[in-house]
């Protein structure tokens, strides 16, 4: 699938220039029964074009499994889940 979207970005895509901004809400943290932290995070992707007009492209929560190294967290396992059932023909780039 990624091999997919960089082969769009390079041939397929052509696009008005547009920018992305990320919003995220604060992490809710649980500690699962296996030692590791399970985090979800509300996030809002907003997308503003060339003339100044923004929109919202999609808006959704990450569902992550964290590990402990040592003393530093490590990011096992991120699921993404859109609110949205429409998905914008310009989903090129990973949310």
């Amino acid at each position: 699938m990624m091999f997919d979207r960089i082969k769009a970005l390079e041939t397929a895509s052509i696009f008005e220039p547009h920018t992305y901004c990320h919003i995220l809400g604060r992490p809710r943290l649980t500690r699962a029964r296996d030692g590791h932290i399970q985090a979800r995070t509300n996030f809002h992707v907003a997308r503003t074009m060339q003339d100044g007009r923004s929109e919202s492209f999609a808006i959704g929560r990450y569902l992550d499994l964290i590990v402990m190294e040592g003393i530093a967290p490590l990011l096992r396992e991120r699921t993404v889940v859109l609110e949205s059932r429409r998905i914008d023909i310009l989903l090129v780039y990973p949310i």
